[in-house]
């Protein structure tokens, strides 16, 4: 006896624990856990779209720079060569060229700063690098010479688009340029790894959320498996229980049956009792026990064959 009440109680231990761990989990908590998941996930998803969108936005900015970087540099070479050549040739038609090629640069320069989008990015390097190639004296040293040159004085033009002040000017431009160009860029790329990071970032805690879901209906589903695997044994406890009630119920020799003792009908009775009365088990429950005993209506104040509850 003292092992099968030690198999007991472990069982009730066991029992107790699955219970107490089936509460943790109940349906209510894990769909509240799912609902906040899903909101979580909704929030890192439009996140990580938003910075996908600014990766786009900036590698085009990059590749933009790239090519304005070569036609700002090709406009310049072609203004310095437009320059000198109607300097050197006395030819009208070159200072023509150099006042048609004059506004596209300073069109590429605008385009440089609207796709860099100077005003909203913290380079001041960048910023200072941008004034040095566009505000320098270069610009002013060119059309001096084109007025020279328009006084007929070609050989003062020359001299002064040969001079060493023009050519470090010329030089301080081109390194305007590239310095511009390059912190530019450099902001450029560090605002795109920024979100870069920021997507890595969202898809890690993505993973990790999706990861949280799956568990979550995991312990959800043996939580369910587990109250339907404990109701299911309850049942078959119950029906062996009633079988065996039932057996051992029909089993007696004396006719027994059970009575509602408030309205005196016929619940429940015996194999022995249906012989008794002489009629099947389906018309002698729910009746009266005075009709079935007596053959009365009325209540009789002494029952002989009767179990009451």
């Amino acid at each position: 006896m003292s092992g099968r009440k030690q198999l007991y109680k472990e069982a009730d231990l066991t029992s107790d624990a699955n219970d107490r761990k089936a509460g943790l989990f109940t349906t209510k908590r894990c769909v509240l856990l799912l609902s906040a998941a899903a909101i979580i996930l909704s929030l890192l998803s439009w996140q990580t779209w938003q910075s996908y969108k600014h990766i786009r936005t900036t590698e085009t900015q990059i590749e933009q720079i790239y090519s304005l970087e070569s036609s700002a540099m090709h406009h310049d070479e072609m203004l310095t060569m437009s320059a000198m050549m109607a300097a050197v040739t006395q030819n009208f038609d070159w200072e023509i060229r150099y006042r048609e090629l004059d506004p596209r640069l300073k069109a590429v320069v605008k385009e440089i700063r609207r796709v860099f989008n100077i005003n909203n990015l913290d380079a001041k390097d960048a910023e200072e690098g941008l004034s040095i190639f566009v505000d320098d004296k270069l610009d002013t040293m060119d059309n001096e010479a084109l007025e020279l040159m328009g006084q007929r004085k070609y050989n003062d033009a020359a001299i002064l688009l040969q001079s060493p002040e023009y050519e470090e000017q010329k030089q301080a431009y081109n390194r305007g340029m590239k310095e511009f160009i390059s912190n530019a860029q450099s902001v450029l790329k560090d605002r795109r790894d920024s979100h870069r990071r920021k997507v890595l970032g969202a898809f890690t805690a993505v993973n990790i959320i999706l990861l949280v879901i799956a568990l979550t209906w995991l312990v959800l589903y043996k939580n369910q498996k587990y109250h339907h695997n404990k109701k299911s044994k309850a049942q078959q406890e119950f029906d062996v229980f009633a079988h065996e009630w039932h057996k051992t119920f029909n089993a007696i020799t004396d006719g027994v049956c059970i009575i509602d003792k408030s309205e005196g009908k016929m619940l429940q009775c015996n194999s022995a009792m249906t012989r008794f009365l002489k009629r099947p088990y389906d018309e002698i429950i729910g009746r009266s026990c005075c009709e079935l005993l007596h053959n009365s209506s009325e209540p009789v104040n002494e029952v002989s064959i009767s179990a009451h509850v």
